[in-house]
């Protein structure tokens, strides 16, 4: 179970390390189940996720002198724990909304809260924000027809901007990446392939936690290709990001002890196709192992 003092580690929040009111507030009110659920329920219907234990957090801070819910600092700590509480269950911070918006009255009414929304949504987002401006910004690049290498490299650049941008505290977007932490050593990163074996890996890009994110280290996995590219090496892509993004239950590890070593649980996969000479970007969206969406870009 996530703990506070995991919290405190997570978030660098010594401050707070020893108040007991900080700990009370994280494990028994902004983690009890009934707390989730209508948290997840306010992120379903647009609204910041804190409101659904704002109430109980003030009340139980009232006349606590070990932590001050006026100090901006702490609030946003309190916000942080509910970020954490909420990734568990596929919701990330996506917007903010002034809390005297919505809650006059409150020790938080001059903060802002995040809204949340589910995984795949927040995901495909970041993605196509990063690429409006990866093509936006890289005329250039598509009018000399550069590399695959280089295309790749200035998307990323994008999408690092972006993950700093709404805060995916903790996560990064690298190119050609061939490395996986798993069972305390660092390995090759491989994939279960058809027959059961092993097969090394080298995807053009991936957004993850680089081994340092416990609970959701895999966030999106991105191959890219240039149109005239050959059939087989096509296919041998997609093929790829249908077994990044499939789960752990869906492998089979009975021929060999390889758990730790497979990389899998993607939860978002792209396959991006350049046509060059039609200023044209097909791109094919994956989850759980399926191609589930196209989208056709101008370039």
């Amino acid at each position: 179970m996530y703990t506070f003092e995991d919290f405190v580690i997570d978030c660098k929040c010594n401050d707070i390390s020893n108040s007991v009111t900080a700990k009370y507030i994280f494990e028994k009110i902004i983690l009890e189940k009934n707390i989730i659920e209508k948290m997840i329920r306010f992120s379903i219907e647009g609204k910041p996720a804190i409101l659904a234990c704002i109430d109980e957090i003030e009340l139980y801070a009232k006349g606590k002198d070990d932590l001050d819910l006026g100090n901006d600092r702490v609030r946003q700590l309190i916000g942080k724990m509910v970020a954490k509480a909420l990734v568990k269950y596929g919701y990330v911070p996506q917007r903010k909304i002034p809390i005297h918006e919505i809650k006059k009255n409150s020790k938080f009414k001059n903060a802002s809260a995040f809204t949340f929304d589910s995984t795949i949504e927040a995901l495909t987002l970041l993605f196509e924000r990063a690429n409006e401006k990866f093509i936006n910004n890289n005329e250039i690049l598509f009018d000399v027809q550069v590399s695959e290498r280089t295309m790749c490299g200035a998307l990323a650049i994008e999408i690092s901007k972006e993950i700093d941008r709404i805060g995916y505290s903790g996560y990064y977007a690298d190119v050609e990446y061939n490395r996986h932490i798993g069972n305390l050593q660092i390995y090759r990163k491989t994939i279960q392939g058809p027959k059961k074996e092993e097969v090394n890996i080298n995807t053009d890009i991936i957004v993850h936690g680089r081994g340092n994110k416990v609970e959701r280290d895999n966030l999106i996995a991105i191959e890219m290709k240039k149109s005239t590219a050959n059939k087989k090496s096509k296919k041998s892509d997609k093929d790829r990001l249908e077994f990044l993004t499939k789960r752990n239950i869906d492998f089979d590890y009975s021929a060999k002890n390889l758990g730790d070593r497979f990389v899998f649980g993607y939860e978002l996969g792209i396959y991006y196709e350049v046509d060059l000479r039609r200023r044209r970007a097909n791109v094919e969206f994956y989850r759980d192992g399926i191609r589930y969406d196209i989208q056709e870009y101008e370039l």
